[in-house]
């Protein structure tokens, strides 16, 4: 499995005056560019978003954007030295594209976006070396003149206060890392008395990793006003922390882990890139992996909708 994270932002489009336009405007200015200047494919419409001062292109695959959802995929093109194809037999090497005009043709690097007309979240996979969640901002500035698209990040704090504000708040999980103390800590800590080994591990700038866990099916701590502690606890001592985490939930916010590091409102997908068939790993296509990714990000919307709602009702 292949661990990505989805970063959630909130929409706000501006017209020509400045004013703020309606989410069904919104709609309706995606679904005009996409049929007006996009181009039909077999399972989606293409649509070159690429920035007019840069020369790589950036292409948007709408696969969904006429119902309650847009999404697809945003595509960066790479430069073709950045890769080199070889045959596994002889293990010759040879250039990928060769004698073939980057302008006309490319190699790209992908990831994925989801826009919620109703609610104006828009949820992106973060993945490295491809585009950022500026390109649905680019796609609606380059085709609609005067609008701007601003993209407002959901802060991961809202997600720590819906816990904390939560009705029925539990934790499961708790994991604090810090900084190695220094060897007279650790014989008292661990009764090592080897002053040879406690030099050497005070030496390697090693860390500690400690884990309060409850049993299966149970809690670390629901008592009321304990949760509203913990989290304090966690807060008042990050400055000490190189990491600190947390597995909640409450009563209309479903269970996920907090990063208390993290600026940013995440939630983690696991994308599988192959299934087992004869007791042989069988990639998927890049097409196979388009409802792969679209099912993960409507589970991440599904599974964030506390959190989602609070934000919104909180900011409108």
């Amino acid at each position: 499995m292949a661990q990505k994270k989805i970063y959630f932002y909130k929409t706000v489009l501006y017209d020509e005056h400045g004013g703020i336009a309606s989410q069904e405007l919104f709609k309706n200015i995606i679904v005009e560019i996409l049929n007006s200047y996009g181009i039909n494919q077999e399972e989606c419409i293409s649509i070159d978003i690429t920035p007019y001062e840069e020369s790589m292109h950036l292409i948007f695959d709408a696969y969904n954007y006429q119902n309650e959802k847009l999404f697809g995929r945003f595509n960066r093109q790479l430069p073709k030295n950045t890769l080199v194809h070889h045959e596994y037999r002889t293990y010759t090497s040879s250039e990928v594209l060769p004698g073939v005009d980057e302008k006309e043709r490319g190699i790209e690097k992908y990831t994925y976006g989801m826009l919620n007309y109703a609610s104006g979240i828009f949820a992106f996979v973060s993945s490295q070396g491809a585009t950022s969640e500026k390109a649905l901002k680019i796609l609606i500035e380059k085709y609609k003149p005067g609008y701007t698209l601003d993209l407002i990040p959901i802060p991961n704090e809202r997600g720590i206060e819906s816990i904390y504000e939560g009705k029925n708040p539990e934790i499961s999980k708790v994991e604090i890392e810090v900084p190695l103390p220094d060897a007279a800590v650790l014989e008292r800590l661990f009764g090592w008395r080897d002053a040879e080994l406690l030099k050497s591990l005070s030496e390697n700038k090693l860390r500690i990793s400690t884990v309060l866990k409850s049993e299966p099916r149970n809690n670390l701590t629901d008592e009321p006003g304990i949760v509203q502690k913990v989290i304090d606890a966690v807060k008042e001592g990050k400055n000490g922390y190189n990491k600190a985490k947390m597995v909640a939930r409450a009563k209309s916010v479903k269970a996920r882990e907090y990063n208390f590091f993290d600026d940013n409102f995440m939630y983690p997908i696991d994308i599988a890139p192959y299934h087992m068939q004869n007791n042989e790993r069988v990639y998927y296509t890049a097409q196979e992996l388009v409802d792969i990714y679209r099912q993960n990000m409507n589970l991440a919307f599904n599974e964030s909708k506390g959190i989602l709602d609070l934000f919104i009702n909180n900011n409108e």
